[in-house]
């Protein structure tokens, strides 16, 4: 029998590969290798051809799941989107796709496609196949795209009947694919670059689409004031619906004071409004809304906000930031309301805790020298609470537990709670005290501390 005959080559600049003096073949195996890829391997026909077009993959040592997403005619639906779990993929221009995935994911996972104008392909319980196929790659899977779009179309509407512009539409349930880069893939929202969300238009119309042939509850909410609503369940393919969302749904106006502690307004304090949610792992999330500023009394106005889970964060130069959370009235839970009317008449106080300027002057080793977390400064309370050090930007504020002084500029423009007594030099590998002195605060002036290297 012939003996195998091995013949290497490297790629060039150009991807471009020549094999040159190759005898005459009657069978081979050409594989490509790439540092982090899958190796690629194609069987070389007889005559071999002119030109080969290799594709590598990613994936390590997964399992590679393959296959091509169709239009209904049968034509490559080049550009779809294709999902399975967290891997997310275009298919190319002739359809076909490739995902890595584990060879054990959970039996539920889903594979799927999607692509504006047409009716997503879904493979339900797609772990079920690759584990039935481990340790092997599972064979290639077609998807088919359905003729025709399903979608739900209407009208949302306040209780007066005057359309909602600007609203957020969106299925409360939808067939989740992952949670990528903070926000919440789904098989609705495949090759729509929309999520599955739609938006209200200046008649308060909606046309939400890419949705499986199933009854859907939408969420309706003002993603400024974050007023929501959810409907009655709602059969894809509907059109003409008229979501009515009740006055209860909105508080008309929240206002109130910022006030320091000794009751004094706090002007330049951003107040947002927002509630807290969470990530589909559980983990919590902030949902803001659209903010305002106290003026020089500290006072502050907010209109048709929502009343579910709802609460006021301050925040800004000025204050520590901190939540209030609000009742679904619009007054304060266990916290200070004044007047006795409805919600309209109300005002809220926010007594928050203010942050002093503090600036920390270093003596001794040049801090070029120092390396890099050797050192740092705290601020603790008289109780040894350790408290955050604020260093604010023109586009927002950095917060951190302490600073590090290898770089002059985290010495600079720091602002720490009016609770703070004592700043403290630390060994930041270790936490072990270095140093520590006594500090006096005061909301008007800037604090000066010197710190000696020890």
């Amino acid at each position: 029998a012939a003996q195998p005959r091995l013949l290497r080559i490297k790629s060039g600049r150009g991807e471009d590969f020549v094999f040159e003096d190759v005898p005459t073949l009657s069978a081979a195996l050409l594989t490509a290798k790439l540092r982090r890829h899958r190796d690629a391997r194609s069987t070389i026909v007889v005559p071999p051809p002119s030109a080969l077009r290799i594709i590598l993959h990613t994936g390590g040592n997964g399992l590679l799941v393959t296959g091509r997403v169709l239009l209904p005619d049968g034509s490559p639906a080049g550009g779809a989107e294709v999902g399975l779990g967290e891997q997310l993929v275009r298919a190319d221009p002739a359809g076909r796709f490739a995902l890595s995935s584990p060879p054990e994911p959970p039996e539920d996972v889903v594979l799927a496609a999607g692509l504006k104008g047409y009716a997503p392909a879904l493979v339900e319980n797609f772990g079920v196949l690759i584990r039935a196929a481990a340790p092997s790659d599972p064979e290639e899977t077609d998807l088919w795209l359905g003729a025709g779009d399903l979608t739900i179309t209407g009208l949302v509407q306040d209780a007066a009947q005057q359309p909602l512009r600007r609203w957020e539409v969106q299925p409360l349930e939808p067939l989740q694919l992952c949670e990528r880069h903070g926000l919440l893939r789904t098989v609705e929202g495949l090759g729509r670059g929309a999520n599955g969300k739609a938006r209200t238009g200046l008649q308060g119309t909606f046309s939400l689409s890419g949705l499986l042939p199933r009854s859907y509850t939408l969420r309706v909410w003002n993603p400024e004031t974050l007023a929501s609503f959810v409907s009655d369940p709602i059969p894809a393919g509907t059109r003409g619906v008229r979501i009515t969302v009740p006055a209860s749904a909105m508080l008309e106006r929240v206002a109130g004071r910022v006030l320091s502690r000794e009751g004094a307004g706090i002007p330049g304090v951003i107040v947002t409004p927002g509630r807290l949610a969470k990530w589909p792992d559980g983990a919590p999330r902030w949902i803001a809304g659209q903010k305002t500023t106290s003026d020089g009394n500290g006072s502050f106005e907010l209109f048709n906000i929502g009343t579910s889970d709802m609460a006021l964060e301050v925040s800004g130069p000025f204050v520590v930031p901190e939540y209030f959370a609000l009742d679904g009235t619009g007054g304060l839970v266990g916290g200070l309301v004044s007047g006795d009317g409805g919600s309209a008449s109300r005002e809220l106080k926010l007594v928050a805790t203010r942050l002093c300027e503090l600036e920390v002057i270093w003596r001794g080793a040049d801090l070029k020298e120092i390396p890099e977390e050797l050192l740092a400064v705290e601020v603790h309370t008289a109780s040894g609470t350790q408290l955050d050090l604020f260093q604010f930007a023109e586009w927002g504020g950095l917060i951190g537990g302490r600073r590090l002084i290898n770089d002059p500029e985290n010495l600079r423009g720091l602002r720490v709670s009016e609770d703070g007594a004592r700043l403290v030099l630390v060994n930041a590998g270790t936490d072990s005290i270095l140093a520590e002195q006594p500090i006096s605060l005061h909301p008007e002036q800037i604090a000066r501390a010197v710190v000696e290297a020890p």
